[in-house]
């Protein structure tokens, strides 16, 4: 027996993993959805049904990759209403995550978003190496001082182009060499650090990812030289490499 005072209108939907989740303006307390992969399946008995109260509604163990047809109609005591018109809606399984990428070495990056076009871009510069540590004095009483340490190296700046536009961040500078008697030499300062929102971007734009080397260490100073080498003081030892920069890239939605 159908009912034609009850017509369901505003069916729509969304697609979801091995499923949808059906919407529409309610009307009645309960109602009965049908699908099929074709408009013949409702004509030949080759869909599904579910009998429910309410909405939203979600349908599930369909295969993803398949195209559905959805109509629903409402279910009183006096019978069934008419059919609402049909949605299609194809289950799919969600999209990966949008990858934030991390690099601490050159290299050449393609944007691989279609759906996405802004990016956060951070760069860090190259870290300043460490000063190198005095030399020690002569022994045995002499009166030889050791050599300062050398200075240590800047780091490199990390630089990234894309398109027409250059983003940077400058290294650190070396630390200081020990002064004296062995001291040791000061550590590199750390990179510049910088932050910029990338925005226009479409699949394949590249980016060109030049990143900034740590500082070398500065050399060791030299021991207290006197006459008899037996009581030569020992060189400084050199300063450590400063640690690379680094660049990541964050899609923003």
């Amino acid at each position: 027996m159908t009912n034609e005072n009850f017509t369901i209108s505003g069916l729509r939907g969304e697609a979801r993993d091995e499923a949808v989740k059906l919407f529409f303006d309610p009307l009645v307390s309960f109602y009965e959805v049908e699908w099929a992969e074709t408009l013949g399946g409702f004509v030949d008995g080759h869909f599904g049904s579910k009998k429910v109260q309410g909405g939203p509604v979600l349908i599930d163990d369909l295969e993803n990759g398949t195209e559905y047809l959805f109509r629903v109609r409402a279910l009183t005591p006096r019978g069934y209403g008419p059919d609402s018109a049909i949605v299609k809606l194809t289950p799919a399984p969600p999209p990966p995550p949008k990858q934030t990428v991390k690099y601490n070495s050159s290299t050449t990056y393609e944007w691989p978003h279609d759906d996405v076009s802004v990016a956060l871009l951070v760069l860090v510069g190259g870290e300043g190496g460490q000063g190198g540590q005095a030399g020690f004095p002569s022994g045995g009483g002499g009166s030889a001082a050791g050599g300062p340490g050398g200075a240590g190296y800047d780091g490199g700046n990390t630089r990234v182009v894309v398109g027409g536009d250059t983003y940077s961040a400058a290294g650190g500078t070396g630390g200081g060499g020990g002064g004296a008697n062995g001291a040791p030499g000061g550590g590199g300062a750390a990179g510049g650090r910088e932050t910029h929102i990338v925005t226009g971007l479409a699949v394949g734009d590249s980016f060109s990812i030049t990143v900034g080397s740590g500082g070398r260490g500065g050399a060791g100073g030299a021991g207290g030289d006197v006459p008899n080498p037996s009581l030569d003081g020992a060189d400084g030892a050199s300063g450590g490499w400063g640690s690379s920069g680094w660049v990541v890239i964050q899609p923003l939605c």
